[in-house]
């Protein structure tokens, strides 16, 4: 029994928030597993028993549908927030990709999302009349949606037409850049808070699957670029280092210009030198909620 108090914050945080009537409940499968998960190891942390049980395909085909228009409300989840919804209790799975409006009901109704009541709610928040608030209800399932999103993002950008991106990466061209990754980021879901991390993500994914070799490294105070892009074909490499900001009026410009100092001061394309690769360009990237910045460095690094 050592260690199972400590972990109850965690198990709530990660298998609660289902709701039975006006009662909040955890879900038995999880609360089980994780017990015995803990019981053989104290310091087990949450894993995720869900993708085991569910067919989470239904939240893909959800944002793949053209005519719906869910991005801003997957985010407001995703970020912990509540949308509200009308939802039909007795609706058929058959057919639940009819509308939007049916489809928020089968992810009510499978446990995707989770009813708020109204004393839960910020006084500012009044629901509307034929509609339920929705949130997710934990953090299991909050990362079978990131997970999804980012599986869905992934899968776009693959399908994409991305030559004249790459050539722009290569060619040093950031005007360009900066106005082509704008608009791949204003067409995105956030599946992360906008931090740092979600950034890193969404650059190196940005040149997945194309026969390069990335790298991404997110670890703050490394001593390594946050993203090596390499081409062993022509001997050539990029540096980006990312920078992230949450406050509203900052200088992206600065920042672009921090993190070229950056690669600069701390020997990021001595390295690729030293591994062979004859030219290198390196870009400072800013991004701030869905605003992005890229600013290449003077000239490529010859060797």
């Amino acid at each position: 029994e050592a260690g199972l108090p400590a972990a109850l914050p965690e198990i709530k945080k990660w298998y609660d928030g289902y709701r039975f009537g006006e009662s909040e409940i955890y879900c038995p499968w999880d609360v089980i597993n994780h017990m015995r998960a803990l019981m053989e190891d104290t310091a087990a942390r949450p894993g995720n028993y869900w993708l085991d049980t569910s067919h989470n395909n239904i939240i893909r085909k959800f944002i793949d549908l053209p005519n719906m228009f869910v991005n801003d409300k997957f985010e407001i989840l995703l970020a912990g927030g509540v949308i509200q919804e009308p939802i039909q209790e007795d609706l058929t799975y058959d057919v639940a990709h009819s509308s939007e409006e049916n489809l928020w009901s089968i992810l009510y109704l499978t446990g995707y999302l989770t009813q708020v009541l109204p004393v839960e709610l910020s006084e500012d928040i009044k629901i509307e009349p034929g509609k339920k608030a929705l949130r997710i209800p934990n953090e299991e399932v909050r990362s079978v949606f990131g997970n999804t999103v980012k599986s869905w993002f992934e899968d776009k950008i693959a399908a994409k037409d991305r030559r004249d991106l790459f050539q722009a990466w290569w060619n040093g061209e950031d005007k360009k850049l900066t106005k082509n990754i704008s608009d791949i980021l204003f067409d995105t879901i956030s599946y992360f808070d906008y931090k740092e991390d979600y950034y890193h993500a969404f650059v190196a994914g940005l040149f997945a699957g194309a026969g390069y070799e990335v790298r991404s490294n997110s670890e703050q105070g490394s001593g390594r670029a946050d993203i090596i892009v390499k081409e062993r074909r022509h001997r050539r490499a990029i540096v980006i280092e990312v920078k992230w900001t949450g406050k509203r009026n900052s200088d992206m410009e600065k920042e672009c210009r921090d993190a070229l100092e950056q690669i600069q001061e701390r020997q990021y394309a001595k390295r690729l030198q030293m591994e062979g690769y004859r030219s290198i360009l390196c870009y400072g990237a800013a991004f701030k909620g869905k605003e992005c910045l890229i600013k290449a460095g003077k000239d490529p690094i010859e060797a």
